[in-house]
């Protein structure tokens, strides 16, 4: 595996070949996602994204 060139510091994307890995902070995850509290089991740290090719294909993915 290599580090994606789109990556930054705070950010690693791994390019897998039509599929990414992308790890971030757990607190810059909840930051994201406008999570206050990292306590407790409401917020578990992970993601999961598809990033559409078009907006006319979201209907068909949700």
């Amino acid at each position: 595996m290599e580090k994606s060139p789109t990556g930054h510091d705070a950010f690693v994307k791994i390019d897998l070949v039509g599929y990414a890995l992308c790890l971030l902070s757990r607190q810059d995850l909840a930051k994201d996602a406008l999570y206050s509290c990292l306590e407790g089991n409401g917020f578990m740290g992970i993601g999961l994204v598809y990033l559409a090719k078009t907006p006319e294909e979201v209907p068909q993915i949700l």
